[in-house]
């Protein structure tokens, strides 16, 4: 069997975590260069890694994917929370966007 016929590879698990911290942690990943392919590809590697697949999902494409609302505290009592995936101010327990990407 040739290498392109293959499915699956073999990698260690700290390789592709510091490949994963590299693509999400990149300036492309917020900049509105990934689209949902990308985005799709990141959060399976995250679920693989054990990790919440939002965290491998580009803040400009949060609000497509189906999460729970986790909260981001502003400093002063005047500033309501937000969510930090989505930055939506409303306490969601899970948003839930119309066409629910997994």
């Amino acid at each position: 069997m040739s290498e392109e016929d293959r499915p699956f590879v073999e990698i260690d698990r700290s390789t592709l975590q510091a490949i994963f911290d590299l693509a999400v942690n990149s300036m492309d990943a917020g900049s509105g260069f990934w689209d949902h392919e990308e985005a799709d590809s990141a959060r399976a590697v995250a679920v693989a890694l054990g990790l919440d697949p939002m965290k491998g999902t580009p803040h400009n494409l949060a609000k497509s994917y189906k999460h729970e609302f986790v909260a981001r505290p502003h400093p002063g009592t005047y500033r309501h929370e937000t969510c930090r995936w989505c930055g939506d101010r409303e306490d969601h327990a899970t948003h839930q966007p119309e066409a629910a990407t997994s």
